[in-house]
């Protein structure tokens, strides 16, 4: 079936540009002359004269000149049929083939067993290909790859525009970076080298392979929180495990004035955990791979001016590790190594969900830190360990989270904040507190809640047991939404090996394309 496809294509294209040349206010076709030819015999059959040029063959017709080992020239067809070394050179392409034909009436150059056009900053490979010189466009059909200065794109079939160096490739598009180890996936791709640009299409996956080093000392980074039940401040704190009394908050007000008395203790604790980490670092180094996923309706790759940006469209989904995420939009900046979320984007990370107006993953060295939220942000924990309804929330305009090796380690609520905590006593339920200020943090350990310290213009409810019962849903703050439908790794990024073409059989065997071939594999490793 897929033989047919392929042939369907060179037909029509065949028939598009024999097309072209009919319309056209033109006179006798130029013939297809011999320049030069080691041996010439011919042959008549009937009225027809045919023509077999052996040995360093060289043809012109107009501006193109046809290079081979042997031909077979129909003069009265105006055609060359030629093998070996076979080269067609028209201005700054040429294309080569171990065996193709040249249609002097169309201005057709056909080839198959292996083809390539190079043109500039472009090459284009394929087992079948043809090249109008009239028209100037390129069709090769299975086992496709074009390459430039920036990507490589395999296909099952690919037109290439040469005036514009424009490319458009179809069927199991495969799109790699060259300036990193991304690869998008998608059903059809246009690329323009001239701006750097490339477009893909029919549900694309950008997929983002690193190796992360572990047990290494460059990684180990100082907590910024403390969960020491020591601290000055603790008037300031919900212990999580203890019962909140409802007049403590209103104590806290002075909290607002000198906040930095938390500064020792986070000095304290992070050079404790700089100190159990340096014992991990005397372990053997070992690495991972960490892969990010992104999917979405379209794909756009901006990669000009030392740029390198992702721009995806249309329900986009997002999957790292422990983090999922869904949007309208997104915009992956691998030089600033940001994710920008836009288009009621929400993340989910482990038990946590966070929704805003715009969000922004930050990830310095591949390494997840920082997620921070903007407007009308809400972030939702959950609470399994009693009651599936009972759901922390903090609300703000602003939501930063701190991660740390793939945990989170804090959280901060700047500007109208507010929070509901559902209290617990030995493992049982223990009423609500709602609290509003101007902000407030959050301190975890293990990935626990640990305790929540509010700043500034207080004002708290505690809402006992009796009064919560099973009605949870009527005290969560008004921004509250829950979804379960986190995103999955995507099927195409376990189908990437069936769409690597072949580079040693789509390739003339040539000692520059064995060098390719060779980068070709060892690339396709990578995934």
């Amino acid at each position: 079936m897929r033989s047919i496809l392929y042939i369907a294509i060179l037909m029509f294209s065949v028939s598009l540009f024999a097309q072209s040349d009919q319309t056209g206010n033109r006179g006798p076709k130029q013939p297809i002359n011999l320049i030069h030819a080691d041996s010439l015999i011919g042959t008549t059959i009937g009225q027809t004269t045919i023509y077999e040029l052996d040995g360093h063959v060289h043809l012109e017709q107009g501006n193109v000149t046809v290079y081979c080992d042997h031909a077979t020239h129909y003069p009265t067809e105006n055609k060359a049929e030629c093998i070996g070394n076979v080269r067609i050179v028209q201005g700054t392409v040429t294309m080569y083939m171990p065996r193709g034909v040249y249609y002097g009436d169309l201005d057709i150059a056909r080839g198959e067993g292996g083809v390539r056009i190079v043109d500039r900053r472009s090459t284009l490979t394929a087992e079948t290909g043809i090249y109008s010189t009239k028209s100037n466009i390129a069709t090769f059909v299975k086992q496709v790859m074009v390459e430039d200065d920036s990507v490589k794109i395999t296909a099952d079939s690919i037109i290439y525009f040469r005036t514009s160096e424009e490319s458009f490739a179809y069927g199991n598009v495969l799109m790699k970076s060259k300036f990193q180890n991304a690869f998008i996936v998608g059903d059809s791709a246009r690329n323009i080298p001239k701006v750097s640009y490339s477009v893909i299409r029919g549900r694309p996956v950008l997929i983002e392979v690193d190796t992360v080093y572990t047990n290494d000392s460059n990684s180990v980074a100082p907590m910024i929180v403390t969960t020491d039940t020591t601290s000055k401040v603790a008037p300031t704190r919900t212990d999580t495990k203890k019962k909140q009394q409802p007049s403590k908050p209103t104590k806290t007000k002075v909290i607002d004035k000198k906040p930095s008395k938390n500064s020792s203790v986070v000095s304290k604790d992070a050079k404790d955990t700089v100190a159990k980490d340096t014992i991990v670092t005397e372990k053997k180094r070992s690495f991972r791979l960490d892969t990010l996923s992104i999917t979405g309706n379209v794909i756009e790759s901006f990669r000009a001016n030392g740029s390198k940006r992702f721009v995806t469209t249309g329900d986009v989904e997002i999957v790292r590790k422990t983090i999922q995420a869904k949007a309208g939009k997104c915009i992956y900046d691998d030089e600033q190594e940001l994710i920008t979320l836009r288009e009621k984007p929400n993340i989910w990370a482990d038990s946590l969900q966070l929704y805003a107006d715009s969000i922004v993953i930050k990830a310095p060295e591949r390494k997840l830190r920082n997620i921070d939220a903007y407007y009308s942000s809400i972030m939702i924990l959950g609470n399994d360990t009693i009651n599936l309804t009972r759901k922390h929330q903090i609300t703000g305009d602003e939501i930063h989270i701190l991660i740390d090796k793939d945990t989170i380690r804090g959280v901060r609520s700047l500007g109208n904040a507010k929070s509901l905590y559902f209290m617990s006593n030995e493992n049982q339920p223990d009423g609500a507190s709602r609290t509003t200020c101007d902000s407030l943090n959050i301190v975890f350990e293990q990935g626990d809640l640990e305790k929540i310290i509010w700043l500034g213009g207080i004002n708290s409810e505690f809402f006992p047991e009796n009064l919560v019962g099973n009605g949870t849903e009527k005290f969560y703050l008004p921004l509250y939404k829950w979804s379960e439908s986190k995103p999955s790794i995507p099927l195409k990024i376990k189908t990437l090996g069936k769409v690597t073409p072949k580079s040693d059989e789509t390739k003339p065997k040539t000692d520059n394309n064995k060098a390719d071939t060779d980068n070709t594999k060892s690339e396709g490793s990578t995934i």
